[in-house]
């Protein structure tokens, strides 16, 4: 993958900072290494001397989504490309239009099954065959799924029914009985529709597992991906039956729980053109930048005070799920019956100050009448609370979505290797085994001075 950086610049100084967003994205990408995150093996920065006319005219003319981070001397913009490519444009201060041009090749993993959104909209996971990969603890919910004629549907957020995806046909006094026929047939076969689109139930969590444990990588790092969306995540086909990648619990130092089932496709985050790191010494929330148009994956903060957060990445996941749960991507679901309720919102909340916009209501989203995960509805709920503070972490969502699947929380019985964990870590995983060698009644292994066993915390030392 490339793509280019291109920016106004007139001293030696502005021409430091220029490369500054591309190098930040291709630092962040080669640092993760993780089966859910897609992979950068290297990359090349390279200024090009003399761009294009026809080039410098594009890029003025490109309409950019804001950046994070960068320099500013005057007027400019940053965007992260369809294809993953970064651009920075920008107009100096005394007007001139002179451009930069800086190309960033990244050298990344192959995802051959095509973004989530590109699958919701071909159909390719309708077609997936699920196969159970590890015992299953028999307390899962799947015996009382039902995808037609299921009887009661799963509440929705704050009690009540979920709201049908049925094309409303008005008052039925004021129809004819044939316009009446004509609009049940057009009722029967938009429903047909949706059953053929919706995807298993264990697909649909499935996908959204592997992309959450991959979002909680991220933010174990201290990464915050700033633009979380079905277009931001890749799939890959995966031929092997063991979970994961193909891998079995512990491989690339995940540490996780196998996977409870295999797709035939593996979910991997990408596209770091907007992430960021946040401060660990200053024990950051959020990052600081210009503020976000309004839209469905876009938390209210970053609309208000473009704080970019992990649980603002929570709240884009969110309207991921009701994705999955459809089996269509958003851009068709705002075109179709489903979405016009949150097609309305979201041209309402375009016209408001942005210091106002408010959180999407849950009760905006129509699901399906049969087929949706118990559950899930719930927490898509959770994931769109105002207010970010009482929102799930990814970690959580995480572990909420296996115990959908499997009945019970992930086991994470495998630790990384002390090679991949920071110092302060690796002395803890080590008095942790050394106390557990104790326990055992093992004296060869006895904890060095000063090691309290109680004193451990297990929860920092586990990987997803």
């Amino acid at each position: 993958m490339s793509g280019l950086v291109a920016a106004a610049a007139d001293t030696p100084s502005q021409d430091l900072a220029l490369p500054h967003r591309a190098i930040q994205e291709a630092a962040i990408s080669t640092s993760v290494s993780h089966p859910n995150v897609v992979a950068t093996y290297t990359y090349t920065l390279e200024r090009l001397e003399d761009a294009p006319p026809r080039l410098n005219a594009a890029i003025m003319r490109a309409d950019d989504k804001p950046a994070l981070q960068g320099t500013n001397t005057g007027s400019a913009s940053s965007s992260s490309q369809a294809d993953g490519s970064v651009r920075h444009s920008a107009v100096d201060a005394s007007g001139r239009g002179e451009l930069e041009v800086w190309k960033l090749t990244l050298v990344q993993e192959l995802c051959n099954g095509n973004s989530l959104r590109c699958c919701l909209e071909q159909g390719t996971l309708t077609g997936c065959q699920v196969v159970e990969t590890q015992s299953s603890s028999g307390s899962g919910q799947f015996g009382i799924w039902r995808r037609v004629g299921a009887g009661p549907t799963a509440s929705a957020p704050g009690g009540g029914r979920p709201q049908s995806s049925s094309v409303s046909s008005g008052p039925a006094a004021l129809q004819s009985p044939a316009a009446g026929s004509l609009m049940q047939q057009q009722q029967q076969q938009h429903q047909q529709q949706q059953q053929q689109q919706q995807l298993d139930p264990r697909i649909t969590l499935m996908v959204a597992l592997q992309a959450a444990r991959g979002l909680a990588h991220l933010h174990s790092s201290g990464i915050v991906h700033a633009d979380v969306s079905s277009a931001n995540i890749l799939l890959k086909r995966s031929p092997s039956r063991s979970g994961g990648d193909g891998h079995s619990s512990g491989a690339n130092g995940c540490g996780a729980a196998a996977d409870p089932y295999s797709y035939g496709y593996v979910a991997k985050v990408c596209d770091f053109g907007l992430s960021g790191k946040l401060d660990d010494t200053r024990a950051a929330l959020y990052l600081s930048g210009p503020a976000r148009a309004v839209s469905a994956y876009t938390a209210p903060e970053l609309v208000r005070h473009g704080h970019a957060s992990p649980a603002g990445d929570v709240y884009a996941f969110a309207v991921v799920l009701w994705e999955l749960a459809l089996g269509c991507p958003l851009p068709a679901l705002l075109a179709r019956p489903e979405g016009a309720r949150l097609q309305s919102w979201l041209a309402q909340q375009s016209r408001l100050d942005p210091r106002t916009v408010e959180p999407l209501p849950p009760g905006l989203l129509t699901w399906p009448a049969d087929g949706v995960p118990p559950g899930l509805l719930g927490l898509v709920g959770e994931c769109l609370r105002g207010d970010p503070a009482t929102r799930p972490s990814a970690r959580q969502l995480y572990e909420r979505l296996y115990t959908l699947l499997a009945g019970e929380p992930p086991l994470h019985h495998q630790p990384p290797p002390p090679s991949l964990l920071p110092p302060r870590q690796q002395q803890q995983q080590q008095q942790q085994q050394q106390c557990q060698a104790l326990q055992e009644g093992s004296t060869s292994n006895s904890p060095g001075p000063g090691t309290s066993c109680l004193s451990l915390n297990s929860s920092t030392v586990t990987w997803l």
